[in-house]
């Protein structure tokens, strides 16, 4: 009985850490730069997430940002940009956390 009860602690307890914004099939309408305290982008979606996506993004639900500061950033932000370019759909999902922007989650990774 102890190992069901700690698995189903560890369940909902893990759970909780994957909760995100979900975006599929999804056109990028805009992409901004922004340059101060750190790099980032704002990418504007064609739809609002699906999924949990964080209370703090509830007045931006269709934009994400990227951290622009690390390779990866950099990475996502090019298959972001070629998307917007080309008109391909994308799908992407968030962290989970505004920490980039206070009102936007931020980006956990993108297929194009």
């Amino acid at each position: 009985m102890a190992r069901i009860g700690l698995a189903l602690v560890a369940l909902f307890c893990c759970s909780a850490a994957f909760a995100s914004g979900v975006w599929n099939a999804v056109t990028v309408l805009q992409v901004q730069a922004t340059i101060g305290a750190s790099a980032n982008l704002q990418v504007e979606l064609s739809s609002n997430a699906i999924g949990t996506p964080p209370a703090c993004s509830s007045p931006y639900r269709n934009w994400i940002t990227v951290d622009m500061s690390t390779i990866y950033g950099a990475m996502l932000g090019q298959i972001l940009q070629t998307a917007r370019l080309s008109g391909s759909t994308v799908n992407l999902q968030g962290t989970g956390s505004c920490s980039i922007i206070a009102s936007v989650e931020n980006v956990s990774w993108v297929q194009e």
